[in-house]
Formats: structure tokens, sequence, C-alpha cells
């Protein structure tokens, strides 16, 4: 376990180098970091949405919020995208969720601890997704959004 905790580091600075974007979330200052924030939301009068969200990075001054989910999964770098939208549909529900509770702008993305790669989604990817599932029963959207 050492030598992959040593590697996945490396991976993890080499991101930080390769994402300004990313790493500045990461070290601004006046940022209010929570490691696994736990939210409950009510969607409407008979469906909730329970998550926790692996990362969440709120720049209060900005009203914005930065949400990443780390994935752990033993992929090869070419199956990357094959990940990162099997895991829109969660990404999506958690971004609608946190900007819902919050008010805040949110932006999403994962990161690959295996591939050392951040992969952010766009707004539009996201708002399309959640048309797709708002309208699912409690049973379908708790299933798609666990099956990440």
């Amino acid at each position: 376990m050492p030598k992959r905790s040593a590697g996945e580091w490396e991976l993890f600075l080499q991101c930080l180098q390769d994402h300004p974007d990313f790493s500045k979330h990461l070290t601004h200052t006046k940022s209010l970091t929570h490691a696994e924030m736990p939210f409950f939301w009510r969607i409407d009068d008979s469906r909730c949405l329970e998550g926790i969200a692996d990362l969440a990075l709120i720049e209060p001054d900005k009203k914005t919020c930065l949400i990443v989910d780390w994935k752990t999964n033993r992929i090869a770098a070419d199956k990357i995208e094959e990940l990162r939208t099997l895991c829109l549909p969660q990404i999506a529900s958690y971004w609608q969720a946190i900007s819902q509770m919050t008010g805040l702008t949110v932006r999403a993305g994962i990161y690959s601890t295996a591939t050392g790669q951040f992969l952010p989604y766009a707004q539009e990817e996201l708002a399309h997704e959640w048309d797709r599932l708002k309208n699912l029963a409690q049973p379908e959207l708790a299933a798609v959004v666990a099956a990440e």
C-alpha cells in the first residue's frame, strides 16, 4: 500500500501542476474546505437526495463552490472517459442539491487517483443530466446516483 500511496501522491502533485484552476481552488486562503460533506436535500414533496461530497471548496466572497468526488477505481488512462460518463448522474445530482441548498454557483468534477486526472464537468452537461434525472421516481433516482 505505501508504494501505491506514493505513486498516487506523485500523480496528484502532477495534476496540480497540469490544472492550475484546480490547484488555485485547493490553495485559496479564504476557501472553506469541507472533506466528506454530507447533505440531505428535499427535492419535492415525495423525494429526497442524500449524499456525501468527498470535497467541497467554498469561496464565500465569490459565492462559488467546487465539489470534487475522489474516484479510486483502478482504471487505465484510456478508460477515463468511461469513468467520467459513469459518474455523471451522481455528480449532476450532487451539483443540483448543493446548488439548491446553498444558493452558490457550484462547479463539479471528479479526480481519478489511478490516473492522476481531474475531470471537470461543464455546467450545461450537469444541467442536462439533472433534467434527465429529476423526474425519476425515488427508488430509480437513488439507484442511478448510487450506481457509480
